[in-house]
C-alpha cells in the first residue's frame, strides 16, 4: 500500500510506529588516529544492551544503556499552523563516569496533501489543522511530508567541540519507504548518520559513520555498539545523535 491511499489517522498512527531495528555484523578494524587507541581486533568494538520502559511519564522517559549511561528523553509536545507542525524535544546523558550531554532540539514537518472535494481547501485550512498535524478530516490525503529535525550537542567536559545534527526525512505517496539521511559535524569534521534495510534479516540499521569508518551503530533497538577506544567526549555525541534519530524515527514526540 502507498501513503496516499490511508487517510490522515492513519498516517499519524504510521508515523508513530516503532521501527524495528537490526541485528548486529562485525566491525571493520580500522580506526581514527585522533579518537581510537591502538587496540586489538579481537577488542575492535564494545557492545551496550537497551533497556527501555514500555511507557512514558508525561512524555518524559528515562532509558539505560547498559553500565555506560542513561538517557532520558523530554518531549514537549506540538504547535501547528496550517500545514506545518512544530515540535520541541530535550535530551539528557549521564554515563556512569560522569560525562554528560543536555539539549533541547526541535522538529519542523511540513505537509502537502490531496482535497477529494473541490472547494474544501480552505475549510480545512481553518477548521480542522489544529492538534498535531490536525489533519483529521477523511477527504484530505497527506501527499507527502519532510520533516527536518536539528539539535546542538555539547559534551559538558568539552564546551569547545560544539557538534550540530540535522536529520531530514522525506516522504511521497507511491514510494517504497521514506527517504532519510543525517549529518552531524563541528565545522572541521562531518559525520554522516543514516539506516539502511536489510531483507535477509530482515532488519534495519542505524550507523554513524566518518567516511567508510563505522563509529557507531544501533543494533536492533536493543543495544548499542561502539568502536572501542573512542574519545569519551565523541562516544557520548555519538550516542545523542543516534538517539534523537532514533526519536526521529519512531516519531515518540507525537
Amino acid at each position: 500500500m502507498t501513503l496516499g491511499m490511508f487517510n490522515s489517522r492513519q498516517i499519524l498512527a504510521m508515523l508513530s510506529a516503532g521501527v524495528l531495528l537490526a541485528h548486529t555484523t562485525a566491525l571493520g578494524d580500522t580506526t581514527s588516529a585522533d579518537d581510537v587507541a591502538a587496540i586489538a581486533p579481537e577488542t575492535a568494538f564494545e557492545s551496550h544492551k537497551i533497556h527501555r520502559p514500555t511507557f512514558t511519564w508525561s512524555g518524559k522517559r528515562v532509558s539505560r544503556i547498559g553500565d555506560y549511561a542513561a538517557v532520558t528523553i523530554n518531549t514537549r509536545g506540538a504547535t501547528t499552523r496550517k500545514l506545518k507542525l512544530d515540535s520541541k524535544f530535550s535530551l539528557d546523558i549521564t554515563t556512569t563516569a560522569g560525562a554528560t550531554v543536555n539539549l533541547g532540539g526541535k522538529v519542523h514537518t511540513v505537509y502537502t496533501v490531496v482535497f477529494d472535494e473541490p472547494g474544501f481547501l480552505q475549510d480545512v485550512i481553518d477548521f480542522t489543522i489544529e492538534e498535531k498535524t490536525g489533519i483529521y478530516d477523511d477527504d484530505v490525503r497527506i501527499d507527502s511530508y519532510e520533516s527536518t529535525t536539528t539539535a546542538t550537542i555539547v559534551a559538558a567536559e568539552s564546551p569547545a567541540d560544539t557538534w550540530q545534527l540535522e536529520v531530514i526525512k522525506r516522504y511521497r505517496a507511491g514510494s517504497v519507504g521514506a527517504e532519510k539521511s543525517g549529518k552531524l559535524t563541528n565545522g572541521s569534521r562531518t559525520l554522516e548518520v543514516s539506516s539502511f534495510y536489510d531483507e535477509e534479516l530482515p532488519a534495519t540499521y542505524i550507523e554513524v559513520h566518518e567516511g567508510s569508518e563505522l563509529l557507531a551503530r544501533n543494533v536492533s533497538g536493543r543495544e548499542y555498539v561502539f568502536r572501542a577506544g573512542l574519545n569519551p567526549e565523541l562516544k557520548i555525541t555519538l550516542l545523542a545523535a543516534l538517539e534523537i534519530y532514533l526519536l526521529n524515527e519512531r516519531g515518540e514526540w507525537w
